[in-house]
């Protein structure tokens, strides 16, 4: 039996000081930083305008996701965030600012005698573009004049999905409790954690491609209509979003996803891919926005069209990809016409999949959702009826079921 344990002890500590050796040493300078102000913050929040700057930041809806940055805060004068905000009344917007500074010179915070002490905190908040994070706000704070008790903790830049954290009834004394997904929901939040950025729209050129044999079948069948039909020029909007699980963990906020198109140009056998452009869009989401149908109307396609000799673009290739800031992974684009796979390991009910590839190069070392292929007439014909989603405002749902579902309609302009 103490073998045993003695084993299971050493398998611990190994996998332990495995995991721990994989952040650099700025991770290890961040996560202690977010830590400190963690405890900092649960100190702050004691004082009454300082919380309701913090509230109103969030409740402007400068971010989308439910958030304001710490740069925000400490500087509220130049943010947009406190410029005629109406939630602050006649609050101070530097209220929380001179609070912060007060709590962090005193030392006197939950854990300051345990917590690694960064005499720079400020300013390196503010160059890791930290933010505090409220999720779920929208059940608790309809105002900034919230008078609940919050809990506070933060992201450690390993685990998205799990931390401990503070709580406290009297101001004084601190409870640690786990705090979770579940958690978030049935408790008020604030977490120090990473801004990953607000919707931003970029486009990009394929990065390569790689060999092997392969077929690529249009989403419209072997033998599509006649692609001429109208309209023969049309804009290609993304005009609703629903996604159906939460794709990044709560300490990450809510998802990002790219949504993109892409030029798929084949050889003269039809065999292999030999290269490819993408339009890319990036929509962000609040993690209560599972479930629910969101207007995006977002350009996906400035000019789809067919124009015979010239224009024959007979099909395009879509794919949706959740987006992670933190990291960079080449994310591989099939021809087959519905994948539903992870990034980096294949498995998730691959329903198609084709050898021949194109890759692009993201920031991203989450999920690819799904890439379809869309035969020009087949997309047009098909806008307005069930194609196995279900229907929103009148247009077909695309996309991908299941538990995982990620489903987006789209709006065709003539032009």
């Amino acid at each position: 039996m103490k073998q045993r344990l003695f084993l299971l002890l050493t398998l611990f500590l190994v996998k332990s000081i495995g995991f721990a050796q994989k952040m650099t040493d700025a991770e290890f300078s961040t996560r202690n930083s977010y830590e400190q102000a963690a405890a900092v913050l649960a100190q702050v929040m004691n004082n009454p305008q300082a919380k309701k700057v913090v509230l109103a930041g969030i409740l402007s809806g400068t971010y989308v996701d439910e958030s304001v940055q710490i740069s925000d805060l400490m500087n509220p004068t130049k943010s947009k965030a406190y410029i005629n905000n109406r939630y602050l009344g006649d609050v101070p917007a530097t209220s929380f600012a001179n609070e912060f500074n007060r709590v962090l010179a005193s030392g006197q915070y939950p854990g300051s005698d345990k917590i690694v002490t960064n005499r720079n905190l400020v300013n390196d908040l503010i160059a890791t573009k930290a933010r505090v994070y409220f999720p779920y706000s929208e059940q608790y704070a309809k105002d900034a004049n919230f008078s609940g008790n919050f809990t506070y903790t933060f992201y450690d830049m390993q685990n998205e999905d799990t931390n401990s954290g503070l709580v406290t009834k009297d101001g004084r004394t601190f409870t640690t409790v786990k705090v979770d997904e579940a958690y978030t929901l049935a408790n008020p939040t604030l977490i120090v954690t990473i801004f990953e950025g607000d919707p931003t729209t970029e486009s990009g050129a394929g990065s390569g491609v790689t060999s092997g044999p392969g077929t690529v079948t249009p989403r419209g069948g072997d033998n599509p209509v006649d692609c001429s039909q109208p309209p023969l020029r049309m804009d290609v909007y993304i005009e609703h979003f629903r996604f159906e699980s939460q794709w990044d963990g709560i300490f990450k906020g809510g998802p990002e996803f790219y949504v993109g198109r892409g030029d798929i140009q084949y050889n003269s056998n039809g065999t292999q891919i030999t290269s490819s452009s993408a339009l890319s869009n990036r929509i962000s989401f609040r993690r209560g926005d599972k479930n629910t149908w969101k207007h995006v109307s977002t350009l996906w396609d400035p000019r789809w069209e067919f124009v015979l000799g010239n224009f024959e673009e007979l099909e395009q290739h879509c794919f949706v990809y959740e987006d992670d800031d933190q990291s960079s992974t080449t994310i591989g684009f099939t021809g087959g016409y519905k994948v539903d796979a992870k990034i980096p390991k294949v498995g998730i009910g691959v329903e198609q999949s084709i050898s021949g590839t194109t890759s692009h190069t993201r920031h991203s070392d989450d999920d690819l959702i799904f890439i379809q292929q869309w035969d020009r007439c087949w997309f047009i014909n098909t806008n307005t009826t069930d194609q196995g989603l279900g229907m929103f405002a009148g247009r077909a749902a695309r996309g991908v079921g299941g538990n995982n579902a990620v489903k987006l309609t789209m709006r065709i302009t003539p032009w």
